[in-house]
């Protein structure tokens, strides 16, 4: 599953500076999440992510034959309650908080036995709806001349992918998707997507897990590994690769 549309994290980051490593290690996390089921052969659905160690919810759409998600907003979870207590008003006229409680009965009159044993009924399928969808996102998409020159550019093409999100595999606008989204793709991840350093991600790790430099002395020196987590100093990667493997990081 790719997740695309990250300026919108981006954004949030710079208005909420406290949330930039929850955020940034959920954007290099988000591949290794399990791939989402799809029902009913749907190509697209409304989904929601959690944020471990903020109090963010994530919300967005996925396609499923593109294997993508798009964020389409980012709010606390109080905001999200906030939001669909208003939704739920506004679809039941405004008095969504004043129901009425009615209570009725009614009479059950039980079917006649069958007389005679009658042919068991049998499930169609219509396939006509389920498509297969083979690596839409081709790594040859990724030529440098096909990259945006600017952030208008690049936004023009977000809200394009917005309006076609919802197109169906073998369609004119599919086809337009799976050729934009790689674009889209190498845009947040080379050139908009700032750097986690590689002491935040760990210290990151570390307050997720409750856990101290202490714990890691068998590893790295605690005083160490404490100038190593405040940017003073670098450590090399081999001697950090144990550490790496007891908090899930990847290197």
């Amino acid at each position: 599953m790719i997740l695309i549309g990250t300026t919108k994290l981006l954004a949030y980051i710079e208005k909420f500076p406290d949330t930039r490593i929850p955020l940034m290690v959920f954007l290099q996390e988000f591949n290794d999440r399990p791939n989402f089921v799809r029902k009913n052969h749907q190509i697209e659905s409304d989904t929601s992510f959690y944020v471990d160690g903020l109090d963010c919810v994530i919300t967005g759409k996925i396609n499923y034959a593109l294997q993508t998600a798009i964020i389409s907003s980012l709010n606390t979870q109080q905001e999200i309650i906030s939001l669909n207590t208003i939704q739920n008003e506004q679809s039941y006229g405004g008095v969504y908080n004043q129901q009425v409680t009615r209570t009725f009965s009614v009479a059950i009159t039980a079917p006649q036995p069958f007389s005679e044993v009658q042919a068991p009924q049998t499930d169609e399928t219509d396939s006509s709806n389920i498509y297969s969808v083979d690596n839409l996102i081709r790594e040859n998409n990724r030529d440098p001349k096909l990259n945006f020159h600017s952030e208008e550019e690049y936004m023009l093409s977000l809200n394009k992918v917005n309006v076609l999100f919802e197109a169906k595999p073998q369609s004119p606008e599919f086809e337009e998707l799976s050729m934009l989204i790689p674009r889209i793709i190498y845009y947040e991840e080379r050139i908009a997507k700032p750097k986690l350093e590689t002491f935040e991600l760990v210290k990151h790790k570390m307050d997720l897990f409750s856990l101290t430099p202490g714990n890691f002395s068998h590893i790295v020196e605690e005083d160490k590994l404490n100038s190593f987590l405040e940017g003073k100093i670098t450590i090399q990667q081999e001697e950090l690769k144990p550490l790496f493997r007891m908090l899930a990081i990847k290197y």
